[in-house]
């Protein structure tokens, strides 16, 4: 059993997780940009899709051909840095932006 997991949640909590996070440092005013990934229902969420996400939209590109949908294109909060590429994440993968 885990270290410090009470006995009864550790039931709740498989310990083989299905998702990773990748992240991607980009703009102007250096942002964190996450890509979260469950690999078992093959989604992916796009957390602060800022300024300069090239690079993160052909990661999920290429995750598509393997499978995946963006699911959600999640924003931490609205400042300008932040919310910078929701459109071009919208009009490419049709996801809905929330906040």
């Amino acid at each position: 059993m885990a270290k410090n997991v009470p006995r009864d949640a550790a039931r709740c909590y498989p310990y083989d997780v299905s998702f990773s996070i990748e992240t991607f440092v980009v703009g102007p005013m250096p942002n964190n940009l996450y890509l979260l990934l469950d690999h078992e229902v093959r989604e992916i969420v796009v957390v602060d899709p800022s300024i300069g996400s090239d690079a993160a939209r052909a990661r999920v590109r290429k995750l598509q051909n393997d499978g995946y949908r963006l699911a959600a294109i999640w924003n931490t909060h609205g400042h300008f840095d932040h919310v910078y590429d929701n459109a071009a994440w919208k009009a490419e993968f049709g996801a809905p932006i929330l906040m």
